[in-house]
């Protein structure tokens, strides 16, 4: 079913297009997006302030990879990168589509515990089929469903509307 329009609404704030945002919404989405010629150093440091350029530089998950070309990472590697380039962003909300998609499970947990620290001070919305892994650091669930939204009181209600079954 087609949007009957593609606008997001922040308080009195219509973003109708990318050039609208004004550090806003910051989003994640399923595929890459990361420029493959550039060394992960300077992706970080064009993508991010440098107070959290510096947070992410130092993450022991990418200061392997911050003298490597994008291209040279892993598809995980990759992830993992974009996700704290997003997380870290400068935005009060982050929109994450499928982020543990790709990620190695030893690496799922440290990312929702930062995803969990940044919810103190922005919002996130997470969309992603591993939903074991949302409701683990949900504080809300919302089901896409017939077109619509259904806000859910607990996850069992997940298996009520036919997204999980019994």
């Amino acid at each position: 079913m087609p949007a009957e329009s593609k606008m997001v609404k922040i308080g009195d704030q219509i973003i109708n297009n990318i050039s609208d945002n004004n550090q806003q919404i910051s989003y994640l989405p399923q595929e890459s997006y990361l420029p493959s010629h550039l060394k992960v150093s300077a992706i970080i440091s064009m993508m991010c302030e440098p107070t959290y350029a510096n947070i992410i530089k130092s993450h022991s998950l990418v200061k392997p990879h911050l003298h490597k070309k994008s291209k040279e990472l892993s598809g995980g590697e990759i992830r993992v990168l974009e996700i704290l380039l997003t997380v870290y962003a400068n935005s009060k909300f982050s929109l994450l589509d499928e982020p543990f998609n790709g990620v190695a499970p030893v690496y799922k947990d440290e990312i929702k515990e930062i995803i969990q620290k940044q919810s103190e001070t922005k919002g996130f919305i997470v969309t992603d089929h591993d939903y074991r892994n949302v409701l683990d650091i949900t504080t809300k669930i919302i089901l896409m469903y017939d077109g619509g939204t259904k806000v859910m009181e607990d996850a069992d209600e997940l298996t009520k509307w036919g997204y999980l079954s019994g």
